[in-house]
């Protein structure tokens, strides 16, 4: 099998949908399909022979663990589960050394067209979104878009890469991905803000591959990190349930992420210097839109900083501004004509759906919370290092401290 036809033989299971009624067939099924396409890959893309059949053996035996991790939290051996995926993440040749780490950056880059239709590309501010429903429209603030209070853990039920009881920000790369995240409700129901990036932060990135992921130095790594993608990309066959198994592998992965961070921050360095969470595709990609996975990315952020005063995470607060809620039936109404109509002269297929996207009412809404949204920030102040505390030198020479806060503080000594 040539590297074309592989690529999309992995996009054509991704998202997997289950098919049958026990979850651990499907896991089993679906990750013994995925070893056999890659025993099918051309012999000349790997360097020798040899290679590719420690590539597989790799493989196999991570997808043997994953089913194995399955069993075990079927069998209620939740404790022996979550040790033993965390000993197939942290191995010297585990997981974590596959994956790849991706950076939230404060400025992304967007495409436009000029006066003389040449297109163009410019810095904006990177924005990323997050959706509410409320009983009502009205006087609501960005405080409320925060993640769940810390004193209400009680209200936080299991998501993807969250348990009960542990409060997570979600957060959607687009307003369309944040809507189909919440299953289509009305849209006109939903009220949006704006998460505008002011500090870089990095993630695990679980997302599908793109094509050119599958090239260079980065093949090999890709091959190895997909079992776990295909564990973390099940749709979940029965929402209403209480317990979702298409669940199990995430959020024992996220639980690794936090216990490996915890461990750092002691005695190794500060919260920002990790990757806290992951960014990964939405499990809802539907043939109804037409945009496809690349508007259907979402960032999960764990609460970090947990014991403070504040009923919510001051590290995750120092990484946003965020704007007041908006939503697009009150922002229509202020428009003489909020429709601008397609323009179906665009050749471009990329450009084409781009344009059709920026016209939809996710597109408007989206414009209007980046060039009106009312942008503010929590409170916040901490110390950027290990909590163990910081090590002055014998010769006395002075150490530098990184202190985040969210406006002029003063230091004080007893």
């Amino acid at each position: 099998m040539n590297l074309e036809n592989f690529y999309n033989e992995i996009i054509r299971k991704l998202p997997v949908v289950r098919k049958n009624e026990d979850f651990r067939v499907d896991v089993r099924v679906c990750l013994s399909e995925y070893i056999d396409n890659v025993k099918s890959l051309d012999i000349n893309l790997f360097k020798s022979k040899a290679e590719k059949q420690d590539i597989v053996a790799k493989i196999q035996e991570q997808s043997e663990r994953i089913s194995e991790i399955i069993d075990l939290y079927y069998a209620g051996q939740h404790a022996i589960a979550f040790e033993k995926f965390q000993q197939l993440f942290n191995a010297p040749n585990g997981i974590l050394t596959n994956i790849k780490l991706y950076t939230i950056q404060q400025q992304s880059i967007e495409e436009y067209h000029d006066e003389d239709g040449i297109l163009k590309s410019k810095e904006v501010p990177n924005i990323w979104f997050r959706a509410r429903i409320f009983d009502n429209k009205q006087e609501h603030t960005f405080k409320e878009m925060f993640h769940i209070p810390l004193n209400k853990r009680e209200i936080v039920n299991t998501q993807r890469y969250s348990a009960p009881g542990y409060p997570c920000l979600y957060l959607g790369n687009t307003i369309y991905s944040c809507w189909e995240e919440m299953h289509r409700p009305r849209f006109d129901d939903i009220m949006f803000s704006g998460f505008k990036v002011k500090q870089n932060f990095n993630v695990y990135d679980l997302r599908i591959p793109k094509r050119s992921c599958f090239e260079g130095d980065c093949f090999k790594q890709v091959l190895q990190c997909m079992p776990l993608i295909i564990a973390c990309m099940i749709q979940v066959k029965n929402y209403n349930y209480p317990f979702k198994p298409e669940y199990i592998i995430p959020q024992l992965l996220i639980d690794t992420i936090i216990c490996n961070n915890r461990k750092d921050w002691k005695d190794k360095h500060g919260p920002c210097d990790m990757p806290w969470g992951v960014i990964y595709t939405s499990t809802h990609i539907s043939k109804d839109f037409p945009y496809g996975a690349e508007y259907l990315e979402n960032i999960a952020l764990p609460a970090i900083k947990i014991d403070g005063d504040k009923n919510y995470c001051e590290v995750l607060a120092s990484f946003f501004d965020i704007s007041d809620p908006l939503c697009y039936e009150y922002e229509a109404l202020k428009e003489n004509d909020s429709h601008i109509y397609f323009e179906t002269f665009i050749t471009n297929p990329e450009e084409k759906l781009r344009k059709q996207y920026l016209e939809s009412k996710m597109g408007y809404l989206e414009n209007r919370i980046k060039e009106n949204g009312n942008f503010q920030m929590l409170d916040y102040i901490f110390i950027n290092g290990p909590q163990s505390g910081i090590v002055i030198p014998q010769d006395g020479s002075p150490v530098q401290v990184e202190i985040r806060a969210s406006g002029p503080c003063e230091i004080v000594s007893d």
